[in-house]
């Protein structure tokens, strides 16, 4: 059984895909898989995957329903202790932050790490915005997702489906629900993964706004999510003037 699944779901991403498997390569050893899920592109994606099938242990072109949909047949298909998605346009940030897990040496179920954000053009727009909790609990997610899914490695034998019925915000729900197990959590203290902005969920961003206080709500209840938000807003004008100074 290999140490680390990286899943990669893809669809019309011939771009982005290259890209996203040379951050791999430096990493790439027995105990490391390479699935990839495919959406039955069009564009010479399933091409490029034939072509490097070689590095690739497992992999499927067809229809989904959605990313959430995809990131499950990955989870059922993946062999390794732990599982990873990075996708297409998602990049590794160093081979360090994955040293830990490949060696072996610990037995936490869940890592996570921080995130570089990366524009359309390919700068650098520094850090995911306040960062990442020291600890992540159920507490620290009230108010929305604050560790990206591409910096979350996670026991595949404890990682639930994702519910596709939601469209942009099932990664919350789905670590939510996994912070709600009894479960050995370990920061890494160190960026993980790159992250091209302009997906989904920015470009609807009032429905991604409208679905995460749907799952907010159901997990934690109408009130305690009101007032979690309401917290935000009015902490806000003392950090930015915070931030000015």
């Amino acid at each position: 059984m290999p140490r680390l699944s990286i899943i990669t779901v893809t669809y019309n991403a011939v771009k982005e895909l290259p890209e996203t498997f040379r951050s791999i390569e430096p990493v790439l050893n027995p105990d490391l898989e390479l699935v990839v899920i495919d959406g039955g592109s069009k564009d010479g994606t399933v091409e490029w995957i034939q072509a490097h099938s070689h590095q690739i242990q497992t992999w499927i072109s067809e229809k989904d329903k959605g990313i959430y949909d995809a990131m499950n047949k990955g989870l059922k298909l993946a062999k390794g202790e732990y599982v990873w998605f990075l996708n297409a346009g998602d990049y590794l940030h160093s081979a360090n932050a994955l040293k830990e897990i490949l060696l072996g040496q610990s037995d936490y179920d869940l890592y996570y790490g921080d995130t570089e954000m990366i524009s359309p053009e390919g700068f650098s727009l520094g850090l995911r915005r306040g960062g990442v909790p020291a600890q992540l609990n159920l507490n620290t997610l009230k108010t929305g997702m604050k560790v990206s899914h591409q910096s979350l490695i996670v026991r595949r034998s404890i990682a639930p489906e994702f519910d596709a019925n939601y469209r942009l915000t099932g990664d919350l729900d789905w670590l939510i629900r996994l912070v709600k197990k009894d479960i050995k959590i370990r920061n890494l203290h160190q960026i993980v993964s790159k992250f091209t902005i302009g997906g989904a969920s920015g470009q609807q961003w009032w429905r991604a706004m409208k679905e995460r206080w749907q799952c907010l709500q159901h997990h934690y209840g109408f009130w305690a999510t009101l007032w979690a938000h309401l917290t935000i807003i009015l902490k806000a004008p003392f950090a930015h003037a915070r931030h000015r100074h």
